[in-house]
C-alpha cells in the first residue's frame, strides 16, 4: 500500500510530463471533484474519460448514446447505465 501511496502522491506533487490521467468507472460523484482539481490545479496535461463518466460528459454535449444514465437506488445514487 505504502508503494501505491508514494506513486499518487509523485502524480499530484510533480507529475512526469506530459501527464495524462485515465478515470472511469461508475461514481461519477467521486470523478467530478478528482477531475477539477487535477485540471486547475495544473497536474494533467489531458485528462481521458471512459465508462459513466464519459457517457455523462458526451449526453451534456447533446450527443445521442445508446445507454441511459439513471440514478441507482442501490448504491448511493451513483450513475450507472441501463442499456435500451
Amino acid at each position: 500500500m505504502e508503494k501505491e501511496l508514494d506513486a499518487v502522491s509523485t502524480l499530484l506533487e510533480e507529475p512526469k510530463r506530459p501527464c495524462v490521467y485515465s478515470l472511469g468507472g461508475s461514481k461519477v460523484e467521486d470523478k467530478i471533484p478528482v477531475i477539477e482539481n487535477i485540471l486547475s490545479r495544473g497536474k494533467a496535461d489531458k485528462v481521458l474519460l471512459g465508462g459513466v463518466p464519459a457517457k455523462l460528459f458526451i449526453r451534456a454535449r447533446d450527443i445521442k448514446t445508446k445507454s441511459t444514465l439513471t440514478k441507482s437506488t442501490t448504491s448511493n445514487n451513483s450513475w450507472t447505465g441501463q442499456q435500451i
